[in-house]
C-alpha cells in the first residue's frame, strides 16, 4: 500500500517497524519519535521543503491540503490544486464518489500545466531556480498525484487510444488467495471480481 510505502521511504524504516500498515496515518501516531528524512535534513541546516504528496494523500480528496504530513519533516510546504481537483464532479467512476482502488477517469479540459500535477512541477522547477541563485543547501521532495486514481489528464492523452479496443479483463482471483492478503487488497479484488 502506498502510504506505508512512502512512510517507509521518508523513515529508512519497515512497515513493521514504523507500524504504519494502513492509508491516512500520522507517521507520529505509530512512531512519535522517529526522525524523518526531511527532519535530518532540516538538523543539518538544510532547507526542507514539499511540493504535493508525499506522505499519504486521498486522491483527489485532499488535494491542496496537507493531509497526513508530518510538520516536523518541512521547512515549508506548497499543496497546489489544479483543474483535476476543481473539476472533481465531472470524474466519471464505476463507483459514486469513490476513486480509489476503482476504476474512474476524466477527459479534461485545458492544459497539462492546468492540472494539480503539472502546477507541481512548475512550482519544483520555480523552487530550484530559487536555490539555485540564493546559493542555500536544500532537500526538496515533489510528489505526483498520478498515477493513482481517478485517472484525469487533457482529453490529447485520451485521444491517442480508441476505448472500444480496451477491455477490463477478469482477474480470477481466488477466494483462497484474497484470504492471504491485507484486508484492503482483499476488499478492491473483491469488488472488481463482483463488478466483473
Amino acid at each position: 500500500m502506498c502510504g506505508p510505502s512512502r512512510a517507509s521511504f521518508m523513515t529508512g524504516m519497515y512497515s513493521d517497524q514504523t507500524m504504519h500498515t494502513k492509508l491516512n496515518v500520522d507517521i507520529r501516531t505509530t512512531t512519535p519519535d522517529v526522525v524523518t528524512l526531511g527532519q535530518r535534513y532540516r538538523q543539518q541546516n538544510y532547507r526542507s521543503v514539499r511540493i504535493g504528496k508525499i506522505f499519504h494523500y486521498d486522491n483527489p480528496g485532499s488535494i491542496g491540503s496537507s493531509s497526513s504530513d508530518d510538520i516536523y519533516t518541512w521547512d515549508y510546504t506548497i499543496n497546489p490544486w489544479g483543474r483535476d481537483k476543481e473539476e472533481e464532479y465531472k470524474i466519471n467512476t464505476l463507483s459514486k464518489r469513490n476513486y480509489g482502488g476503482t476504476l474512474s477517469w476524466l477527459e479534461a479540459d485545458g492544459t497539462d500545466e492546468e492540472q494539480t500535477d503539472g502546477i507541481v512541477a512548475t512550482e519544483a522547477v520555480e523552487q530550484l531556480e530559487k536555490f539555485s541563485k540564493n546559493g542555500q543547501n536544500f532537500f526538496l521532495a515533489v510528489g505526483f498525484f498520478k498515477p493513482h486514481t481517478p485517472y484525469v489528464a487533457p482529453k490529447k492523452y485520451f485521444n491517442m487510444y480508441e476505448k472500444e479496443d480496451m477491455v477490463i479483463p477478469y482477474t480470477g482471483v481466488s477466494d483462497e488467495y484474497l484470504k492471504s492478503i491485507p484486508d484492503t487488497g482483499s476488499k478492491v479484488n473483491k469488488s472488481k471480481k463482483r463488478s466483473n
